[in-house]
């Protein structure tokens, strides 16, 4: 929930930082691979994608959030998609950025027979992956595709209040490698801030309430220049852009609250699954202007790949964050790449649903009164198992020639026709 900051008031907002985008069926991944195989035409993919996120957007709004997260959905990636937003793909594939079709997209991510695919990497500590900017001296930020403004306005045809969810410029900087021509990733920052004003601008024409900005980089363990580069680079995006909330996850970002709580955002998110300490940290002198964000206890659950959402630890946290700050409860952002399967083989029962149906995560009401404790795999009920077989050799029934060729060391066995025992295998002397 939203906490509003000041001490008279309180009102409670729901969101949450992304959802899959690959259909409870997988219907966009069957799509993406009729589409390569050339039987799909790119008007019924492009028909799947508004289907899906209409589909998904109207999910969200039945689960009773108060925004629905534009800006998740990617036709591959969603590194890719924010470089195909700025216009800032590599230039050794020849594309123009602001025509760029999605052949051409795929082609960046898949490659063909005269340009390699860009490369592919974990993203940050989780199993998922993404594909590596490149930088360059050459790299320019003029502008891409219309991609994520259309989604916004179909969002807005349908009805729904909309939050925008983009990558930080700071984290696509550093998640990117440097290919030729620069002594820094952060010789392109200066290039980077104006692509992101334009974007942050026609959101504000648009009328979008919220943007959340991820920077995920926050977590690690960071330069001192990188660090510096936070408040010029925020000074800069918040006059033209809407109410920004400044999403961090994965690590506790309680060292950096000072500069932090400085930024001129809106509101600032904090990942209480994987460091809950760090909300004492962050709740001594919060700005009364600004909303703290942060797990609900019946919509966390882990970017990694745990089947136990420690919800419990959240919900402890959340107690003492009703001063005046409070949080917008969310799914994190791992979310985007899970679908609606049946369980592992190796997950309880009672967890299956938490990881398999992010549908379900949705429904706060029923998903409260579940018990979160999840059995061990010690108190599963005890089953005997079926004997097994014992393997035959595959050379019963072969003539005696092809048995005193194997086993000459026990010929009482070989004539009779059978496999030496354990003892007389140990016995190798004669009859």
């Amino acid at each position: 929930m939203i906490f509003h900051s000041s001490k008279e008031w309180t009102v409670a907002v729901a969101h949450i930082l992304g959802f899959p985008r690959i259909g409870a069926k997988r219907e966009l991944k069957a799509a993406l691979e009729s589409f390569w195989r050339g039987e799909l035409p790119e008007s019924e993919l492009l028909k799947v994608g508004r289907e899906l996120r209409g589909k998904h957007w109207q999910w969200q709004r039945d689960a009773g959030l108060d925004f629905v997260t534009v800006g998740d959905f990617a036709w591959y990636d969603t590194v890719l998609q924010t470089l195909a937003h700025l216009g800032c793909v590599p230039e050794r594939f020849g594309f123009d950025p602001r025509a760029l079709t999605l052949p051409d997209y795929f082609t960046l991510a898949r490659g063909d027979a005269n340009h390699p695919a860009m490369e592919m990497t974990k993203w940050f500590d989780t199993n998922y992956h993404y594909l590596v900017p490149e930088w360059s001296s050459d790299t320019r930020f003029d502008g891409g595709v219309e991609w994520l403004f259309e989604e916004v306005k179909q969002a807005k045809e349908l009805g729904h209040p909309v939050k925008v969810a983009l990558i930080g410029p700071l984290t696509l900087l550093h998640a990117g490698k440097i290919k030729s021509g620069l002594s820094s990733k952060l010789d392109l920052l200066t290039r980077m801030v104006p692509a992101y004003q334009r974007l942050l601008a026609r959101l504000k024409e648009l009328e979008v309430g919220w943007v959340q900005i991820d920077e995920p980089v926050l977590g690690l363990d960071l330069e001192e220049r990188w660090l510096a580069a936070f408040p010029p680079t925020y000074e800069a995006l918040a006059p033209s852009s809407p109410k920004i909330l400044l999403a961090t996850y994965f690590e506790s970002v309680a060292e950096r609250d000072t500069m932090l709580k400085s930024l001129p955002v809106s509101g600032i998110h904090l990942d209480l699954v994987r460091a809950p300490q760090q909300l004492a940290t962050f709740l001594n002198g919060y700005p009364e202007s600004k909303v703290l964000s942060s797990e609900s206890s019946t919509v966390a659950i882990s970017g990694a790949p745990i089947w136990m959402p420690p919800s419990w630890r959240s919900n402890r946290c959340m107690t003492g964050s009703a001063n005046g700050c409070g949080s917008l409860p969310h799914a994190r952002c791992s979310t985007c790449r899970w679908t609606s399967r049946t369980r592992e083989r190796w997950m309880p029962r009672s967890a299956a649903g938490w990881r398999s149906r992010c549908k379900s995560s949705l429904r706060s009401r029923r998903s409260s009164e579940v018990s979160y404790r999840v059995p061990r795999r010690s108190r599963r009920p005890w089953k005997p198992r079926a004997k097994r077989r014992p393997r035959e050799s595959p050379r019963i029934g072969c003539a005696p020639t092809q048995w005193n060729t194997v086993w000459t060391h026990c010929p009482s066995a070989t004539r009779a026709g059978r496999r030496p025992s354990r003892r007389e295998s140990r016995n190798r002397g004669p009859d």
